[in-house]
C-alpha cells in the first residue's frame, strides 16, 4: 500500500495485490488492457482513453473514492468493479451525470459494477451498457433499508435458462422478447427495496 498515483499508457498484468492510496488513470491513445487474477484498490480510477480499456482475467477492483469515466468504454469481461464511496459522485462522467456511447461500462462477461448506496438516496448511476452503447442503464434508488451494495451487469440477449452466475445457458429467445437482460443484485438479498 502506498499513496502513489499511477498512470497507465499500455498493457499491465496484475496477479497479486496492489493498493494505491492515490488515483490510477488509464490515459493512452490506443486500447489498453489490465489483465490478471489479482486485486487492485485505488482512491479513484480515471478513464481518459477514447480507444477504451479492457479488463481481462478475473480481477477484483475496489475504488474508495470515485470511478470517473471521462472518455472511453471500459470492457469488464469477468472483472468486478466495486465503488465503496456511498455518495452520488462515486461514479462520475468527468464532472457530470451524463454518459454516452463514448464513456460507459460494457459488461460482456460475468463482471459487474457494484456500488454502495445509502437509503432514500435518489438515483445512483450505473453506466452499464451493451457493446455499442445503444442501451445504457440509468440508476437505482435504494428506497428502504440501510447501506447496501447493488451490482449491475447487462446481458445482450434473453435466454430460457441461466446458471448460478446468471450466465445464459438455455436457448436464446428472439421473438416476442425484449432485449437486453439486466442482472441486478443486492449484496444481502431481501434486506432492502429498490426502484
Amino acid at each position: 500500500t502506498n499513496s502513489s498515483t499511477g498512470v497507465g499508457y499500455g498493457h499491465c498484468i496484475n496477479n497479486g495485490s496492489i493498493s494505491l492510496g492515490g488515483n490510477y488513470t488509464f490515459n493512452g491513445s490506443v486500447s489498453q488492457q489490465l489483465n490478471g487474477t489479482g486485486t487492485l484498490t485505488v482512491a479513484s480510477l480515471i478513464v481518459t482513453n477514447a480507444a477504451g480499456v479492457s479488463l481481462g482475467g478475473s480481477q477484483n477492483i475496489t475504488i474508495n473514492n470515485q470511478l470517473r469515466l471521462g472518455n472511453g468504454v471500459v470492457t469488464l469481461n469477468n472483472t468486478n468493479i466495486t465503488v465503496t464511496n456511498a455518495t452520488y459522485g462515486g461514479v462520475d462522467a468527468n464532472g457530470g451525470c451524463c454518459y454516452s456511447t463514448s464513456n460507459y461500462i460494457y459488461t460482456n462477461g460475468t463482471g459487474s459494477l457494484k456500488r454502495l448506496m445509502p437509503n432514500a438516496s435518489g438515483n445512483f448511476w450505473f453506466p452499464v451498457g451493451n457493446n455499442n452503447g445503444s442501451v445504457l442503464f440509468t440508476g437505482i434508488n435504494n428506497t428502504s433499508g440501510g447501506l447496501e451494495y447493488y451490482s449491475v451487469r447487462m446481458i445482450d440477449s434473453l435466454s430460457t435458462d441461466y446458471n448460478t452466475l446468471n450466465q445464459p445457458t438455455g436457448t436464446t429467445i428472439t421473438s416476442n422478447a425484449v432485449k437486453p437482460t439486466w442482472v441486478i443484485k443486492e449484496n444481502t438479498p431481501g434486506s432492502n427495496n429498490a426502484t
